[in-house]
């Protein structure tokens, strides 16, 4: 039995032993087979990074866009795209096609080795004015992933004068503040700048405005990227003093400017903004606050009209003001229209007085409607506020038979 169980195990212990050598061939034959193959993916891998790295690439040297700032109408401005083959065998570039006012030189194909490079000129010519232009020009290639390279010259057409900024809004602000607000005059023309004065245009509140000009001078290049092409520039200051009367601001600062020749010509800027007061008017819906208009409606020459409101008055900063009736304009009007101001009513904080406005009855046919802007009557109190001297409001109504 002993004999017969070592036989057994030691039959066992050798096909497990053959078994054993088999596999192990086996294995060896399998990690060969595989040595093989992932050689052949890292050939197949470097194989392929030599031809990424052989192919040729086109390259735009200081980027395909072009910004040409500010231009005068009927100058001409080109510039010259430099194309470089920076892969490593040969290109071709060639033109395709360009929006139909931007037009390109005498270039039609080239052909670029590596390294080598090669001229694309784009000129715009300007011909409209006043507004913002972009065009491009479309260059076909031969490298692998650029079938085509867009070129783009983009800026602003402008007149032989420009401000920057082209308006002066001055916001919302404070009559009992000062403010300070900063501009600039390009001139595109060879002719000298000659502006020694400028004033606001409105005589009712150009008193309030004080400005103050630079000698003006050679932009330095760079200096002024969106007017590129100035020739010179005029930079100024305005300071708005205290004491504007409350209300919208709707005029022009104008810049006078010489010439050898002994004549002159005027330079507007637009001039808004609005000026806020201590003093307030309510009058609920029948007030036009961003207007300044009080709508009085409409009345008949038996009747008559007659409209009452609010005039409150801060007293922190002027704890004793005080309102009277100054003035009512057109003249057309004077005799028509009458101004009450009753007692006022003293809170913590403010001085409210109450205002009635009254067209008596047999008031011959008027309409004051605003339509024109200057259609509007206007009733002016004064105040004995230093920085708030006067308050105004528009009125509109309509009187008929």
């Amino acid at each position: 039995m002993k004999t017969a169980l070592i036989l057994i195990l030691l039959c066992v212990g050798l096909g497990f032993g053959i078994a054993t050598s088999e596999l192990s061939g086996r294995t060896a034959g399998l990690k060969h087979i595989y040595g093989v193959v992932e050689d052949m993916d890292a050939a197949l891998a470097k194989s392929t990074q030599v031809e990424v790295a052989d192919l040729a690439k086109i390259e735009v040297v200081g980027g395909t866009e072009l910004d040409f700032g500010t231009m005068k109408k009927g100058t001409r401005r080109s510039h010259k795209f430099v194309f470089k083959n920076a892969g490593e065998s040969t290109a071709d570039v060639w033109f395709k096609a360009s929006s139909c006012k931007c037009t390109v030189g005498k270039f039609e194909k080239a052909t670029l080795k590596p390294g080598d490079t090669t001229e694309v000129e784009l000129e715009w010519i300007v011909e409209g004015i006043s507004s913002d232009f972009a065009q491009t020009a479309t260059i076909g290639t031969s490298a692998p992933n650029q079938e085509e390279i867009k070129l783009t010259i983009k800026g602003r057409v402008g007149e032989s004068l420009m401000f920057e900024p082209s308006m002066l809004d001055l916001g919302e602000f404070m009559s009992n503040e000062s403010h300070e607000f900063k501009g600039r005059l390009f001139s595109f023309e060879e002719i000298p700048l000659d502006v020694p004065t400028a004033s606001v245009g409105d005589s009712a509140i150009s008193s309030k405005f004080s400005v103050s000009l630079e000698q003006p001078r050679k932009p330095e290049p760079g200096e002024f990227p969106n007017y590129d092409e100035a020739r010179q520039v005029l930079e100024f200051k305005v300071t708005v003093n205290k004491g504007v009367p409350s209300g919208n601001i709707n005029t022009n600062l104008m810049f006078v400017r010489h010439f050898k020749d002994g004549e002159s010509e005027s330079i507007p800027l637009k001039i808004i903004g609005r000026c806020i007061n201590p003093i307030r008017i309510i009058a609920g819906n029948d007030y036009d606050e961003e207007r300044d208009v009080l709508k009085m409606g409409n009345g008949t020459k038996k009747e008559g009209l007659k409209k009452s409101f609010l005039l409150a008055v801060k007293t922190n900063d002027y704890p004793d003001a005080n309102i009277t009736f100054k003035r009512v304009t057109p003249d057309a009007i004077v005799d028509k229209v009458r101004v009450m101001i009753g007692e006022p009513q003293v809170t913590k904080s403010q001085k409210i007085f109450p205002i009635t406005i009254e067209i008596p009855a047999g008031t011959e046919p008027v309409e004051l409607n605003g339509l024109f802007g200057k259609d509007f009557g206007k009733v002016v109190f004064d105040t004995n506020m230093e920085n708030s001297p006067e308050e105004s409001i528009f009125l509109q109504f309509k009187i008929s038979e």
